[in-house]
Order: structure tokens, then sequence, then C-alpha cells
């Protein structure tokens, strides 16, 4: 998938997506015998087929200024792929970006040739219900809304437009007694993953955005994903007092369930806002019901209670809504479970908690490992969870895969240690809580012996070979309730480790780390090119 091939249209053919897209929408219309109703959001307007990379190489100056060398990690978990995983699958070409402008409004245009002549509509079911769909529009905010501090979810800035909003209009007034549903991929209220949805009384901006609001407060981290225009006359004309009785919209890559508590202040149109987990709510009467889908195809994201420091996960999905009711629930891919090893590469990452940023320290037959109290709360397992550990080598040559130490968990214990802090020109030793947890090298079933492992280094290097480390830490499930048990526990989260030496006989330390910077993620693709027979033969992990 090397990205240097992206102007190749036999490699990368122009538009299948939307082929695809076009004939799923025949399979659920002939098959379940349904309507399908399409409304278009901004990915149909991008250009460029990139990847899942969630690193930027050294060519993108202005990227690289942005976020060194690190882009967006979701992405890859998205797909269910650790950050190493992802940039091994998509090649060397894992960290070119080709513009920061892909969306192309000419794109849109094409999709809807093909799918359907309307952007926005209205379809009336008699005199019981109303549906308005509401299009994106022919552009997109995201620089603006990732400065302001509106999160870096692209907002439409083209919508609601003076037409949309007559049609709104014209739809509501018609049939007053109609029940109405407001359908767009754009957000009315919308969370960013770092809020829990249990969050209470939480305000919105309803003022409109124009191209030049660049101070705080035009956008927040409460509507990512949201709209500029007409957006007092929505809120407060049709969602604050429910003559809209739903709204539902996609985009987020979160399910959520949102309800307007509070009318908006005098000057600074703040509207209160509730947000619920949807699976089995039931929304009350008075006020609309503002659903958020998660995502249908890739992982969803989800922070229901600030549960792993809002970097949670769930299968693909859908949102189930029953309007006599009033009841909603998420319908999820039964074959599908998030993989817990995704999450924690997600929180080494983007939260900073790393688990083995002390490293596995010990005398070669037994090892421990020192988890602080940040670590314990972010992974809610605790210890416990990090069940064994697999040190893997690799000759780094034709000789390929050599073997692996097991060490398996035998104790896990609070403890409590000091580490020095800087402050300012001074520093000073702080204390930190944890756990410390102990392993021992278990030889046999697969298993080798350090002297056996050390063995087998010298050799490699010898034959002029450059040893390669690997970790797997293989899981254990912990906790089991409605936060945990969805998980996937049996993949284990694999990377690139380093191994170091120090003092001899019974001072000996080994201490085994997880690679530092960019080499803990992204593979050596030019050894592997140079050497096409590096990794050897395919291994059991």
């Amino acid at each position: 998938m090397d990205q240097a091939h992206h102007n190749d249209r036999d490699r990368y053919p122009r538009h299948i997506d939307a082929l695809y897209a076009v004939s799923l929408i025949h399979h659920f219309i002939d098959r379940y015998q349904k309507p399908v109703c399409y409304i278009d959001g901004n990915h149909e307007a991008y250009e460029m087929p990139y990847g899942i990379s969630p690193r930027l190489d050294k060519g993108n100056g202005m990227f690289m200024f942005l976020h060194g060398q690190r882009a967006n990690a979701g992405i890859p978990a998205d797909h269910g792929l650790t950050i190493y995983e992802a940039a091994l699958l998509y090649g060397p070409g894992y960290g070119h970006y080709h513009t920061l402008d892909n969306f192309k409004a000419d794109n849109l245009c094409w999709l809807h040739h093909l799918i359907t002549p309307w952007r926005d509509w209205v379809t009336a079911h008699g005199k019981q219900q109303t549906w308005i769909g509401l299009g994106w529009g022919d552009d997109e905010e995201y620089a603006g809304s990732t400065a302001t501090g509106g999160g870096s979810l692209p907002r439409a800035n083209q919508a609601c437009t003076d037409d949309q909003w007559a049609l709104v209009q014209n739809a509501v007034e018609k049939d007053p007694a109609a029940e109405k549903l407001l359908l767009s991929h754009f957000t009315y209220v919308n969370y960013a993953t770092d809020i829990p949805l249990t969050t209470g009384n939480s305000k919105i901006d309803a003022d409109d955005v124009s191209p030049g609001d660049i101070g705080p407060g035009d956008r927040d981290n409460l509507d990512e994903g949201s709209f500029h225009d007409n957006r007092k006359a929505l809120y407060e004309t049709y969602l604050l007092p429910g003559k809209i009785h739903y709204t539902f919209s996609g985009h987020s890559h979160r399910a959520g369930v949102y309800r307007l508590t509070g009318e908006p202040g005098y000057v600074t149109r703040k509207i209160t806002t509730r947000g619920d987990y949807p699976d089995g709510y039931t929304h009350p009467d008075g006020t609309a019901c503002l659903l958020v889908a998660g995502s249908g195809g890739p992982i969803t994201r989800q922070n229901r209670e600030g549960e792993y420091a809002g970097y949670g996960m769930e299968a693909p999905q859908g949102l189930k809504l029953d309007t006599e009711s009033g009841k909603v629930n998420i319908v999820r891919d039964a074959q599908t479970r998030p993989r817990m090893a995704v999450l924690l590469d997600y929180l080494w990452y983007e939260g900073r908690h790393k688990a083995l940023q002390y490293g596995l320290k010990g005398d070669g037959r037994r090892f421990q490992l020192r988890l602080d109290e940040r670590w314990l709360k972010a992974s809610e397992h605790g210890g416990e969870m990090l069940d064994e550990i697999r040190l893997h080598l690799h000759s780094g040559g034709k000789a390929g895969y050599q073997g692996y130490i097991r060490l398996k968990q035998t104790a896990c214990e609070a403890s409590q240690w000091t580490e020095r802090v800087s402050l300012g020109s001074r520093s000073a030793l702080v204390p930190v809580r944890g756990v410390d947890v102990e392993y021992e090298v278990t030889e046999g079933e697969g298993g080798m012996s350090w002297g056996d492992l050390d063995n087998e280094k010298k050799e490699i290097i010898i034959n002029g070979g450059s040893p390669m480390y690997f970790l797997s830490i293989h899981l254990k499930q912990i906790e089991h309730g409605h936060l945990h048990k969805h998980y996937d526990y049996d993949s284990p989260w694999c990377f690139p480790a380093s191994v170091s030496e120090s003092e001899k006989g019974e001072n000996r330390l080994v201490t085994i780390r997880r690679k530092g910077g960019g080499r803990s993620d992204v593979p050596d693709f030019e050894d592997i090119f140079d050497n096409p027979k590096l990794l050897g033969e395919i291994y059991d992990y």
C-alpha cells in the first residue's frame, strides 16, 4: 500500500468505495425490503485514498511543526490495530501525506449523480411523521476548530444554510402535529471523547459561527463536529421546545444521546445539555432527543463514566429507535470485539499512560515490573492483567526467529517509591504509589532459559547479525462489569523491545524496555526491503 503509487489508477482505482456503498444500499433494500435514506457527509468529498497510518514522515514540514512525528493514533485504533501493526501493514509509505486540503466538493456532485440527486430533502409519512435530511455542504472546517478549542472533528461550515433553514421551517410548520426527525451527518450536541457521557449541566454555544470567529467560546468540545449557521434559530425555535422530536447524526464515531435541559443565556447564548448512554435509554417528553450513532464499520469509541481515561472502545454498531415508546437501543456486530491490546497501546501514545516506563528489571531468572498509580487507574484492571510476558529473539537476518523467554506472573503487591522531578532550577524527590508485579522465567512449553537466549544472541552477533527483540504481553481479564466484558483479552500486546545488562554474578541486572521514540511503533522497512527473507519463517507468538 505504498503511498508513492497514489497516482497509479490501477492500484488505487477512483470511486471504488462509492460503488461499494451503492452495492450495500441495494443489498439492504433487496434483502430486507426496507427503505434507505441517504445523507452525505464530509468523507464523501475526500480525494486522496489515505490509509490508516498514525505517523508522519519527515517530508511534511507543516505537520511536523504541529505534531512532531505522531499523527492521529485513533485511526489505527478504529481498525482494531496497534500503532506498530498499522505501520507494518501499510508499508514504507506509512507516513506520507500529500495535502492538507483533501476535501473536494466535486466528489459530492459525482456521488449524488450515482446515489441520489437530492442533497437536502423532506419526506412525509402521512400526517404522523416527517423526516428532514440536511446535507453536509461544499466545505469543512478543520484547522479553525482545532485551533479555537472546538476539537479536531471537522465542522460543517456551510450548514445550516438559509435554504436549509427554510426547508426545516416549512417541514415543521406544514404539519405541526406530525413527529419530526432531523437527519444529518454533522452533530448538534456531541461531547469530546475525553468527556464522559454522564457529564451533566454542560453548556454549548448556540450562536452562529462566522469565518472571523476565532475567540474562545465560539466553538467548544461539547458540540464537536457541529455546524456554523442558523444555530440560534434551530436550537431555540425547534430543538429546545421539542418541536423537532429526534435528531440523528453520525460523524463522531462514538454513540451518545443528548438532551437540552436549560434555556440559553441572555448574553452568551449557552444552552445547558446532558448526555446519556443510548442502549436501553428512554427519552422524556418535552425536548428534542439528540442521537449520535457510533461507527457502523470500524471499532467505535466510548467514554461512559470516565473509564480507561476516556479511550474506551466498543464493537461496530448502529442505533435502533422505537418512536412509539421513545426507547433507544444499540445494535452491535456480534462477531467483533475491540482488542484490549489496542486500547493499552492507545493509552501508551495518546494518554501517556506507560506500562513499561520503568522497564522489567531482574537477574535473568526473576523480574519485577513497576506500575504507577496513573497507569493502574487508566487501565482499570491493575497489574494482574499483565499475566504473562514473552521476550522474543529474532536474528535480524536469514536465520529468522530464534525463540522466546516466558515470564509468568507470581505476585502483584502495592508499593511506594520516590522519583526526582524538576522544579525550575531545582529538583526534588516526590513519593509515587503503585504496584510491583513479580515474574519468574518459566522454561518449557516453548520457552527458553535466559542462558539459552543469551547464547543464541551471541551466535547471531558472531555471524554478523543484529539481534532484534520483541515483547508480547499476554493479558488476563480481571474486571467483568459492563465497562469491561466486551473486550478481547486473548490477543497479546506486541512491540519492539530493547535489552541491556549491567554488572555480573550476584549483582547482575537485566533491563527489558519497550523501545523509545518512534522505534517502538515503526518497523525498520529499510532493512526489511534490503533483506526480503529477514522475517524468516512465520511463527506463532
